[in-house]
């Protein structure tokens, strides 16, 4: 028994000595929002930023505050957030995503809780805090890119009147982003489709329109004819490739996709 006891004694501490030591290295007085790289995933890529920092807000100061790797201060960024409203998250700390100068860009999400709802902000600043892009209303904010390479923003937005989304195309600059609506509307189905899809849609007595269905990158795919008489098509996908699709009549629009 006391050699057993001895080898069980002498094989655990052999096995510690070879562990992963663990050593607390610094500790922030709050939460770490975004650190050193941020990679955005998605079925197509993964987006890896090219910033090597730690950001978090500090609520005593009100400020945004950026650290060097050594835990050195490199900038405290002072923002005018809306009256009342509270950061909900920072994310995508990022250089020369949003436009082409060499300054920080981060974005700051926000809300606003009262007796009857909740309201968002999301907002684009740069380290200098000047807001370079406002996506109002808008409470989930992600970074994708397409097959053919184009970095976009998917903006999901909350209002009285439902919840939205918006696609922003990325060309360098904040001011060439060009938005599109995706307004929920009945789903399509069945959502992957195979080989055909039953798109819906509603329509005034007498009123023809047409439906247009897209590629997720804008290339326009069919154009279709429908009028009042009846509520859905039924459209083959058996040739289109596996992916997201979009389909549009009168400006409202939503998103199906093919396997």
């Amino acid at each position: 028994m006391n050699r057993l006891f001895l080898f069980l004694y002498l094989f655990f501490f052999a096995f510690i000595g070879k562990a992963q030591k663990i050593t607390l290295e610094h500790s922030f007085n709050t939460y770490i929002f975004s650190t050193v790289t941020e990679n955005v995933e998605n079925n197509n890529s993964i987006i890896k930023t090219n910033i090597k920092k730690y950001i978090i807000y500090d609520k005593t100061s009100n400020q945004v505050k950026i650290y060097n790797l050594d835990y050195s201060l490199y900038k405290n960024v002072n923002i005018n957030f809306p009256n009342l409203y509270n950061i909900s998250n920072l994310s995508f700390p990022t250089i020369k995503l949003f436009n082409n100068d060499d300054l920080i860009e981060f974005v700051v999400s926000l809300s606003l809780y009262n007796s009857e709802n909740i309201q968002y902000n999301t907002v684009l600043y740069n380290e200098n805090g000047n807001i370079l892009k406002e996506f109002k209303d808008v409470h989930s904010f992600s970074v994708f890119t397409t097959t053919i390479g184009e970095i976009k923003i998917w903006a999901i937005k909350q209002t009285v009147n439902g919840v939205h989304s918006e696609i922003y195309s990325l060309n360098n600059s904040v001011s060439s982003m060009q938005k599109s609506h995706i307004d929920e509307i009945k789903s399509a189905y069945p959502n992957p489709a195979i080989t055909k899809i039953t798109l819906p849609y509603q329509l005034d007595s007498g009123e023809q329109t047409v439906m247009h269905i897209y590629s997720l990158t804008g290339q326009l795919l069919k154009a279709i004819q429908i009028d009042y008489n009846f509520d859905k098509i039924e459209l083959d996908v058996s040739d289109f490739n596996a992916g997201e699709y979009i389909y549009e009549y009168k400006g409202i629009s939503n998103k199906f996709i093919v396997k």
